[in-house]
């Protein structure tokens, strides 16, 4: 991964490309800069899907804390999105797989302090963000283990400081991007 990538991620908006560079476009259109596939090797696409979220915040109203720039010293939250009455925390996963429950509650228990430490007298939520439900929480049927859906849904009824929500934030894709059938071209939007 290239040093420096969060930071040139967050110049402006990134488009991923056919060849899975990424361009970054400033608000006029005129092109930033050309970051190459090579630097997204080793976890770099999270940091694209990062910007790509908080650029979906902002268009719904939010002001948006980047937090990426801390690494792994985040304490489980990516970004912290704020508007009038409430704030949301929010965990991007850049996943075209299953998370399983486990997943799940780990990522829970890694944002638990900091989020308990920074409620806002309004409304509170935590969102886990992935650029698709169908692939991240597949339904399940005829098991008798919770799904990790489930598993994230039922944690609501376990407080009642904060809400967590599963959304998925879509992704513009390539044609020559080798996607599961079900996704389509774009990872289409929806909140639960």
């Amino acid at each position: 991964m290239q040093r420096g990538l969060s930071r040139k991620l967050r110049q402006g908006r990134p488009v991923l490309n056919a060849d899975l560079s990424v361009s970054v476009y400033a608000s006029d259109e005129s092109l930033i800069c050309l970051i190459p596939a090579a630097a997204f090797v080793g976890g770099g696409m999270g940091y694209f899907f990062e910007r790509i979220v908080c650029l979906h915040y902002q268009q719904l109203g939010y002001e948006v804390e980047e937090r990426s720039c801390l690494g792994y010293q985040d304490r489980g939250v990516d970004l912290v999105a704020n508007a009038p009455g409430e704030r949301v925390f929010v965990q991007c996963k850049f996943t075209l797989q299953s998370m399983g429950a486990k997943k799940v509650e780990e990522l829970l228990y890694a944002a638990s302090v900091f989020v308990s430490e920074n409620l806002s007298c309004g409304a509170n939520y935590f969102d886990l963000v992935v650029p698709s439900l169908a692939l991240a929480f597949p339904a399940k049927r005829g098991r008798r283990t919770p799904s990790a859906r489930h598993a994230f849904v039922r944690h609501n009824g376990l407080q009642n400081k904060i809400k967590l929500r599963l959304v998925e934030v879509p992704i513009d894709v390539p044609d020559q991007f080798d996607l599961p059938p079900a996704t389509g071209r774009q990872l289409s939007q929806t909140m639960e």
